[in-house]
């Protein structure tokens, strides 16, 4: 494989992960990504600690609930604390 085969299969790859990576992810696979527990999402999201999308009504009980994965990273980097 010759050199510009290679940067072109770099850059096919590179998009392929772009556009996955902000992909939805579900309540149990926001919290999964998160380390925590479904009901400890839903008490950020009822703190509004966490952005969400929530997808056939506000509640849990009436529709989906959506996360994406760069607002939990934004979350983690608000939720930083630096040692003392």
């Amino acid at each position: 494989m010759n050199e510009q085969a290679i940067i072109e299969r770099l850059d096919k790859l590179e998009a392929d992960i772009r556009c996955t990576y902000d992909m939805p992810l579900t309540e149990e696979q926001a919290a999964a990504y998160l380390h925590l527990s479904v009901r400890h999402m839903a008490r950020l999201r009822s703190q509004a600690e966490i952005t969400y999308i929530a997808l056939g009504g506000g509640d849990r009980r009436a529709g989906k609930i959506l996360y994406y994965r760069s607002d939990l990273d934004e979350y983690l980097r608000r939720s930083r604390r630096k040692n003392a």
